[in-house]
């Protein structure tokens, strides 16, 4: 889906599905989804599709998640 990297090591598209996500943060569908019901990581609600952002994601890996 993307072909450069962002200076924040980020592939540069600016979402990404649940799967793409998952492999991104290293764990498994089951613990993304978690982590989305919780509210630690932010997600947009497109139709029936859900997608993050990549500024969710790093907020997340900064610890700055919403909760």
């Amino acid at each position: 889906m993307t072909e450069t990297n962002s200076p924040s090591g980020l592939p540069a598209s600016l979402v990404h599905t649940p799967q793409e996500a998952a492999t991104l943060l290293h764990i498994g569908k089951n613990t993304l989804h978690a982590l989305l019901r919780s509210g630690r990581l932010r997600s947009v609600r497109v139709g029936r599709k859900y997608l993050i952002p990549s500024s969710a994601i790093q907020e997340f890996l900064e610890g700055r998640s919403t909760t």
